[in-house]
């Protein structure tokens, strides 16, 4: 007997079929690459301990990390290597002058 719920299922699987779903791909991630995240939303714990923040976050999985302007990136840099993290891209104030672009540069 053909049940509302037998024939959703039925008419699910003929959509993935018709499409060309592929349903191997379940369980998998959609992004192979790192996966990253931005300080900004560790930001309190981040103020208080530079250091530890990063660690947890190298401890979670994190691969790379997004930061702002606002810490020197001389004085993160030992860390960020010592947890094997990378700084792939930043979050910056656009500059208005010369100066302020050879700073945000550096």
């Amino acid at each position: 007997m053909m049940t509302r719920r037998n024939f959703v299922k039925t008419l699910a699987g003929a959509a993935a079929l018709a499409t060309g779903a592929r349903l191997e791909a379940a369980g998998k991630l959609a992004w192979p690459g790192p996966i990253g995240i931005q300080i900004y939303t560790v930001r309190d714990a981040f103020a208080k301990d530079h250091a530890g923040t990063l660690k947890l976050i190298a401890e979670t999985g994190y691969k790379e990390i997004e930061i702002g302007t606002d810490f020197p990136i001389a004085e993160l840099m030992p860390d960020v290597k010592a947890d094997g993290l990378t700084i792939p891209s930043a979050y910056l104030d656009a500059p208005k002058t010369i100066d302020d672009w050879k700073k945000t540069v550096d």
